[in-house]
């Protein structure tokens, strides 16, 4: 017998954003999205903060090493 996997949305998410090294993206696209719906917002402004999340976590990092 075999066994199929299936692999959600998210998890097909999470593995895309992590080959595309976006790490900030995959630790807060859940909670990012949480309060993108619960305050209405449009798919634009959603990405919009998701990739500014993104920015300013590679730029801690810069300043930190």
């Amino acid at each position: 017998m075999s066994r199929s996997t299936t692999i959600t949305a998210d998890d097909a998410l999470i593995l895309l954003l992590r080959t595309l090294k976006l790490p900030g993206i995959v630790d807060h696209h859940a909670e990012i999205a949480r309060r993108a719906e619960k305050e209405s917002w449009g798919f634009v402004q959603y990405l919009k903060a998701l990739c500014e999340l993104e920015v300013e976590e590679r730029r801690q990092r810069r300043i930190e090493r």
